[in-house]
């Protein structure tokens, strides 16, 4: 019965100083395992954004007759339905936002939309990382077109490579 404690003592212990010694070495290489999914979370989000921005503008064109510049046009109510006010775009870009900063600018002809204000022929949006990091590398780009587009360590633009 002695040894029997002594046997499962010393094991107990063995297991105690493996976890003191190589615990934070195993931790580290559990940490590089998952750590890229956070980053790719990152660039989900981000992609998500502009996806959504290419809905939003496109409702807007529907409505209004072209495509705005300004992030407060967009998430201004356009419609009630049912007792429920509609926005074309309700997520606000104009900061950082887990991790990308937005920028939204116009291309093209100018116009005059159906409610009077300046709308244009074509739009950009560009999602670049506010550092250019290891879970944050790639920048994105979309236009009108709805094809979103990347570059590693630099600012996307129309003719990067899609997705």
């Amino acid at each position: 019965m002695k040894t029997k404690l002594w046997k499962n003592f010393i094991a107990t212990l063995v297991i105690f100083i493996l976890l003191y010694c190589f615990g934070p070495t195993f931790l580290y290489l559990l940490k590089d395992l998952i750590y890229p999914t956070i980053g790719q979370s990152y660039e989900s989000s981000a992609i998500g954004n502009l996806r959504t921005v290419v809905g939003a503008q496109s409702a807007y064109k529907k409505e209004v007759g072209g495509f705005t510049d300004t992030w407060d046009e967009l998430r201004k109510p356009f419609r009630v339905y049912e007792g429920n006010v509609l926005y074309y775009f309700d997520i606000d870009l104009s900061g950082v936002v887990r991790r990308y900063k937005y920028t939204l600018k116009t291309a093209g002809d100018s116009l005059t939309g159906k409610n009077g204000t300046t709308v244009y022929t074509d739009f950009e949006c560009i999602a670049e990382p506010v550092e250019y990091e290891e879970d944050t590398n790639r920048s994105f780009y979309v236009d009108s077109s709805g094809v979103v587009r990347y570059e590693f360590g630099k600012v996307a633009k129309r003719d990067s490579n899609p997705l």
